[in-house]
């Protein structure tokens, strides 16, 4: 079971303020649902707690995502699958479903007959704190409200971070290749020994972030605010620097 999610059922276990009173059923195998703030999925479907069911009919195929209206639930067993809906993973469904109703699958999704909602989940202050060293490849963060988060060691590669605001975040060590950061705001961040191959940061701000030892080869740093960034050792081949000014001394410090 991925972390965070096993830390959310943790806590639903350990509380004794349930959203509802229905029992829920052994034998459960967990993951989570994105759903849109009033609990409606990418197609309309509006969730409820308990039991919710694919009306069929099922198209007797072993993929993880339905082919036809009615084709089956899906099910995320990370933050990649959750992803895969386009919506991004801030309102978190803690859902499970049994053995015998799973009709295909692939390592990020299942899709079932039915699956069983059990508690809602807020997905961004759960990564803020339990970020640290965490699987998150291929979230989608968009927008995501991060300032002061914990994300040191946490896999992040191709993570949709896209005007997220990761203002005094610490992301050291972190495995950002790859991941969208187009816009964000990176002020005063931790970014020592990060690893931006490939990341998108065109128009972010890296003012005062600290990037000693950062890899930022190949990253798209177009019109990026790196105003007093320390920037000792960072690898700045490929990087497309066009509209970024850089001081005297910090072009003497890096490696380009």
């Amino acid at each position: 079971m991925h972390k965070l999610i096993k830390i959310m059922l943790d806590q639903y276990q350990a509380s004794d303020q349930k959203l509802h009173d229905q029992e829920t059923p052994e034998g459960l195998i967990w993951g989570v649902r994105t759903v849109h703030p009033d609990l409606r999925s990418s197609r309309g479907y509006r969730w409820r707690w308990g039991w919710n069911e694919a009306s069929g009919p099922f198209e007797g195929h072993k993929g993880p995502c339905p082919l036809t209206a009615g084709d089956g639930i899906c099910v995320a067993k990370n933050w990649e699958g959750m992803a895969s809906g386009g919506i991004p993973a801030s309102t978190l469904l803690l859902t499970g479903y049994l053995p015998d109703d799973v009709l295909g699958e692939d390592h990020n999704k299942v899709r079932v007959r039915r699956a069983f909602v059990v508690d809602i989940v807020d997905g961004v202050p759960l990564i803020s704190k339990y970020g640290e060293r965490a699987d998150l490849r291929g979230a989608d963060l968009w927008g995501a409200d991060l300032r002061n988060a914990n994300l040191r060691g946490a896999d992040l590669r191709n993570a949709n971070l896209r005007g997220a605001n990761l203002r005094n975040a610490n992301l050291r060590n972190a495995d950002l290749r790859g991941a969208g950061l187009g816009n964000a705001n990176l002020r005063n961040a931790n970014l020592r020994n990060a690893d931006l191959w490939g990341a998108g940061l065109g128009n972010a701000d890296l003012g005062n972030a600290d990037l000693r030892n950062a890899d930022l080869r190949n990253a798209n740093l177009g019109n990026a605010d790196l105003g007093n960034a320390d920037l000792r050792n960072a690898s700045l081949w490929g990087a497309d620097l066009r509209g970024v000014d850089l001081s005297p001394d910090q072009l003497k410090v890096c490696i380009r």
